[in-house]
């Protein structure tokens, strides 16, 4: 399953999209400092974003503010604004929708100020081309009307040789009268100057029964980029890779001396606990991939730590081997009101500095943690 303004426009030999499926909110949001709306933000405030395409549109409306690239997935990059590394950052609603993350948002872009990438909203469930059976049950889950809108979208872009990272905005859709309409967007990556294309096509009705369907997206979409080629868009397509500062790829030279650089590593670590771990291997040179295989939850029954914590002065030591052991130990120990006094006779040992760390912002003091 992947999310379809990230998957290339370039089947993978073999694998087919077998269903596309009901499409979420495409525009995209504003999450800033202060509440901060795109209005309000101040003069030069520094906007994190690894799109080309948003930033173009966003320094179109917006030329003095100051856009630079922001790594990390979609929660760090949240964090990064909180923490304010960055004034702001620029993210799709439907990913925001998909994480619970909506109550950060300061704005919502309307349509006419930040066209979406193509595809974007759009979830594609990509299966072998020839497993029959599989497709025969994704057919149930396709969505005829929205699979048109994104073919005539991901025409368009495949048409003018962008990827996922070309300055290119296209978003279709069926009004009433089964029209397609499709609003397409190339822009000098500084957003200077851009060329718009809006083009109409007629299908009959009713659409889910239109067997040419996708014929008349795709011709849609290939009008589009003729019609934005004639323009000079192909010219707006070159130098992609310094448009925005610092470019990306200005980390690869620094990366390549460093101990796990060209390594892929996989964190598993619970997801509210992953952002540490994850940015010490990403200091090393690691690409990191979050993938949580595991979630902290409260005991179901508290009664036997409760009992052990009540007989804690007939033990010599407390041995507190995580973060999460910490965290519980506390809240029963304060829910017991048991004072903190009580490690007098009992000396607590924490398994690492992290542990140590917790149980000092309890006011619990270790006796004892080894240096390795």
């Amino acid at each position: 399953v992947h999310s379809l303004k990230d998957l290339p426009v370039e089947e993978s030999p073999g694998l087919t999209i077998g269903a596309i499926t009901s499409r979420a909110d495409v525009r995209d949001a504003l999450v800033a400092r202060n509440g901060w709306t795109l209005a309000t933000l101040p003069n030069g405030a520094i906007v994190g974003t690894s799109s080309t395409r948003r930033a173009a549109q966003l320094l179109a409306h917006r030329p003095d503010l100051t856009v630079r690239s922001i790594r990390g997935n979609v929660p760090t990059r949240v964090r990064k604004v909180l923490d304010g590394e960055y004034d702001a950052t620029l993210l799709a609603v439907a990913g925001l929708e998909r994480l619970g993350l909506m109550e950060h948002v300061t704005a919502l872009l309307p349509l006419a100020l930040m066209l979406p990438a193509p595809g974007q909203g759009a979830l594609a469930v990509q299966c072998r081309a020839d497993d029959m059976q599989t497709l025969q049950l994704l057919a149930a889950i396709d969505d005829r009307a929205v699979r048109a809108a994104v073919t005539a979208e991901r025409t368009f872009l495949h048409a003018l040789g962008g990827g996922c990272s070309a300055p290119v905005a296209a978003y279709a859709n069926f009004d009433d009268s089964a029209t397609l309409r499709l609003q397409t967007l190339v822009a000098a990556t500084g957003g200077q100057s851009e060329i718009r294309v809006v083009k109409f096509s007629i299908a009959p009705t009713p659409i889910t029964q239109t067997p040419d369907l996708l014929s008349i997206a795709t011709t849609l979409g290939q009008e589009a980029a003729d019609e934005a080629m004639a323009q000079g868009a192909t010219n707006f397509l070159a130098g992609l890779a310094h448009a925005i500062a610092p470019p990306t790829t200005d980390a690869a030279p620094q990366n390549a001396a460093k101990p796990l650089a060209g390594k892929r590593i996989v964190v598993t670590r619970a997801e509210t606990q992953a952002d540490g771990f994850a940015g010490a291997l990403a200091d090393l040179g690691a690409t990191t991939l979050r993938i949580p295989t595991i979630r902290i939850e409260p005991l179901v029954d508290l009664t036997p730590l409760d009992q052990a914590l009540q007989r804690l002065d007939q033990y010599s030591w407390l041995i507190l081997t995580s973060v999460n052991g910490v965290t519980i130990v506390a809240e029963r120990l304060a829910a017991l009101a048991i004072p903190a006094g009580v490690q007098q006779g009992v000396r607590i040992a924490a398994i690492g500095q992290s542990t140590a760390a917790a149980l000092a912002a309890h006011g619990l003091t270790p006796t004892f943690v080894p240096e390795r």
